[in-house]
Parts: structure tokens; C-alpha cells; sequence
């Protein structure tokens, strides 16, 4: 189980390493500001997805260390060197990442969208429900008699 505080601790610890604020740190790893100070004064336990992130841009930092305190960080003088490399944001590769896939998407025929234009030409509206800004709404139906 992790620990909360201890894990607050090495939170704030990174953040001294890299020189970041909270919010620069955040943006780094593509979370909300709110998310980091919830982290930090203890309201919220660290989710599987943000220590993900943090692992991701910041490699260097060991999971074992960050979550549970076990080793060192940084861990060797090799580690060290990274500070002065600025990461990249998880955002960035996201978008890299869906742009390719719209990429390659585009470029293959599209056989279903002449199947979903023959079911749309096939439907017919049954009821229509027209709202009223003093609340009340008024039902349409088509009688199929």
C-alpha cells in the first residue's frame, strides 16, 4: 500500500530536482494542477494512470522508488544528467500518435459508409418531441395504422 505522505514527499523531491512548479510539472506529464496539489497535501492517493505518466516522461525515475521509496533518486550519476534534458510531454506523442492513426485511416477505402447510407435512406422518422422553454413538450407520433 502506498503510503501517502512518503509519497508526497518524493513527489515534492522530484519537483526540486527538475526545478518545476507543480502546474510545469502537470503540463509535463499532461495532467490537471489541481491533480498534483491533491497528490502532494494528501487528499488523493497516486492512480495507476498518473504514476504511468510520471514514469513515461521521467524514465529515470524508478516505479519502486516512487512508490513505495525503495532505492534511491536519483540513482546514479547518469541520472543526474537528465535534469538538464527537458521532457517531453505526454501530449505531444498523443497527438503525434492520433494523427498517424486519422492518417492511415483516411487513406483506406471506406466500403461501410455506402452500407450506412442505404440504412439511412431506409429510416423514417416515428416521433418527433418538440420542448418548450416553459418547460412543457409536446409528443409527435406517426400512426402506423
Amino acid at each position: 500500500m502506498v503510503n501517502s505522505k512518503e509519497f508526497a514527499a518524493r513527489l515534492e523531491k522530484m519537483l526540486d530536482f527538475y526545478e518545476l512548479s507543480a502546474s510545469a510539472f502537470a503540463r509535463a506529464i499532461g495532467i490537471q494542477p489541481s491533480g498534483i496539489s491533491h497528490l502532494i497535501s494528501g487528499r488523493n492517493k497516486p492512480s495507476l494512470d498518473f504514476v504511468m505518466k510520471v514514469n513515461s516522461v521521467y524514465q529515470e525515475v524508478s516505479l519502486e522508488w516512487l512508490l513505495y521509496g525503495k532505492g534511491s533518486f536519483p540513482s546514479t550519476k547518469a541520472d543526474t544528467d537528465v535534469k538538464s534534458v527537458a521532457p517531453t510531454p505526454v501530449k505531444d506523442n498523443l497527438v503525434e500518435t492520433a494523427l498517424a492513426e486519422a492518417r492511415i485511416q483516411s487513406e483506406q477505402p471506406t466500403k461501410t459508409s455506402s452500407a450506412k447510407a442505404a440504412s439511412v435512406i431506409s429510416k423514417s422518422v416515428s416521433r418527433i418531441i418538440i420542448c418548450y422553454t416553459d418547460g412543457t413538450f409536446e409528443m409527435l407520433h406517426q400512426d402506423l395504422a
